[in-house]
């Protein structure tokens, strides 16, 4: 398979990841929390966990910093020479502020922390992954006898998901999704001057 067959390859890829991540639909999510000294279950009916919309999320930013590798290459069999193909794709990264986010958050989910900044200089983290259920969404919200909170969810696609992007201050870069569409685009414009 050729270089450019693989760069397609990823791309599709990412392609399938981007759907994935858009489909609010799920099944049963039960989740257990300490509220006022006693643990409170819920359980979350017909819409996408926040747990699963990480895992996506955290997909996406593996596969869009595997660009990298892909582009060097695919330039090498253009018949770049390697340090040539390397120092363009990594001269276009640094002047791509999103692609650097993605980079440094997939090193981190990766390499369980970052050693040091990044190449953001800024070590970003993925933070405060859920969801907002607004009430036309919902099928019921059940109390149960047992003290089990059920949401059913009638209309996912109304269903809200967040998954926020903060630098080792605490300070908002963006949601990770807005972040992750704008470094697709920026890899998208680098592709067509290749």
């Amino acid at each position: 398979m050729s270089q450019y067959e693989k760069l397609v390859e990823l791309i599709g890829r990412v392609e399938r990841c981007q759907e994935k991540v858009n489909d609010k639909s799920g099944k049963i999510w039960n989740y257990s929390a300490e509220v006022n000294g006693k643990r409170q279950q819920y359980k979350l009916l017909n819409a996408k966990s926040p747990v699963d919309y990480e895992d996506e999320i955290s997909n996406l930013l593996i596969w869009i910093w595997g660009y990298k590798d892909h582009v060097r290459k695919y330039l090498e069999e253009k018949g770049y020479p390697p340090s040539q193909a390397d120092a363009q794709v990594q001269q276009f990264i640094r002047k791509n502020k999103n692609i650097m986010i993605c980079c440094d958050v997939a090193n981190n989910i990766k390499h369980s922390g970052l050693d040091s900044d990044g190449i953001t200089g800024l070590r970003p983290e993925l933070k405060e992954v859920g969801f907002s259920a607004p009430q036309d969404s919902w099928a019921s919200l059940n109390f149960m006898f047992t003290g089990e909170i059920i949401l059913d969810i009638a209309d996912p696609k109304k269903v809200t998901y967040h998954a926020k992007i903060r630098d080792k201050n605490g300070n908002y870069l963006g949601d990770a999704l807005n972040i992750i569409d704008e470094a697709i685009g920026e890899w998208e414009a680098f592709l067509k001057l290749i």
